[in-house]
């Protein structure tokens, strides 16, 4: 594991989102998170200086257990237990949090395998599962995941470790569609 990824690094954190992130990781492994703690660490996400972000880095790892990805059969979608909620919209910030903060490139063995089943599970049952407080728009979403390849894609290892990865172009190709569409986008090439 990269030292980033571990959490003694939440000790690093101002006094009262170290002891929110600790309570969070417990209560996590407990299968009991608090909603209002997910969202009090969201809003501090908008707010805290970047190097407090990447110390959250334990906190989003442990939020996005592939483990914990549900699965998902008809009933599940059409009211999902508050378990799923909760891990969904835990998965979801912890994937804004690292998509925007950049974690260091040796951190990405660590973090991609866990990142894009997340991402690819999350854009595809988001609105059904009703977790969009932490996703402003599609648009950044995909835009989050391309900038933190491109930045991760620096390093051999990890670009040979993301390009391979089945399903990556297709977002890659998504992800294009989605820009191109925007009106800016088009005044841009005028």
């Amino acid at each position: 594991m990269h030292p980033a990824i571990h959490p003694r690094n939440l000790d690093r954190l101002p006094l009262e989102l170290r002891k929110l992130a600790k309570g969070m990781m417990r209560s996590h492994l407990q299968n009991c998170l608090d909603p209002a703690d997910i969202t009090q660490v969201g809003l501090a996400l908008n707010s805290i200086p970047e190097p407090h972000v990447l110390c959250l880095l334990p906190l989003f790892h442990l939020f996005l257990d592939t483990s914990r990805i549900p699965t998902i059969d008809s009933d599940g979608l059409e009211s999902p237990s508050e378990l799923i909620v909760s891990d969904c919209t835990a998965a979801v910030l912890a994937l804004n949090g690292i998509l925007t903060a950049y974690p260091p490139p040796k951190a990405c063995p660590d973090l991609w395998p866990r990142v894009w089943p997340w991402f690819q599970f999350i854009m595809t049952y988001h609105r059904l599962l009703h977790v969009t407080t932490y996703i402003t728009d599609e648009k950044n979403f995909h835009g989050g995941l391309m900038s933190f390849c491109y930045v991760m894609c620096d390093d051999t290892a990890n670009r040979k470790l993301i390009t391979s990865t089945p399903g990556c172009l297709s977002v890659a190709i998504r992800t294009w569609s989605i820009f191109s569409r925007r009106e800016d986008f088009h005044e841009s090439q005028n």
